[in-house]
């Protein structure tokens, strides 16, 4: 299944696999774009959905696009730059972000908002 999101990326795919993997998650998309309008290079922030546990947490699921090549090096530093970005502003207690290029490669970075 994770071979198949890899493969064939795009957000329908991602949403599609946290459906199948958590049961409480739901769709729900929202643009970000106002939030990476310093961060040159990616484009694209968007919340996918969220699921909800019993506990009161949530994880939120995000994509943003990269422009240029994706590699474990290329702006690392500003993936998780954004990614605390947000979970601030939403104050969220979780969330993954799938980090993609034109190519199709991607880095996920989960991130805890604690």
């Amino acid at each position: 299944m994770i071979h198949h999101l890899i493969q064939n990326f795009s957000n329908q795919a991602l949403r599609d696999f946290f459906k199948r993997k958590i049961p409480q998650f739901s769709p729900d998309e929202e643009t970000f774009d106002h939030m990476i309008e310093e961060y040159g290079q990616f484009s694209q922030l968007t919340k996918l959905g969220a699921a909800e546990y019993e506990n009161t947490d949530e994880l939120l699921v995000f994509s943003c696009k990269y422009e240029g090549e994706l590699t474990q090096r290329s702006s690392k530093k500003k993936q998780f730059e954004i990614a605390k970005k947000v979970l601030k502003e939403d104050f969220k207690d979780g969330a993954v972000f799938v980090f993609y290029d034109e190519a199709g490669r991607l880095h996920i970075l989960d991130q805890n908002g604690h």
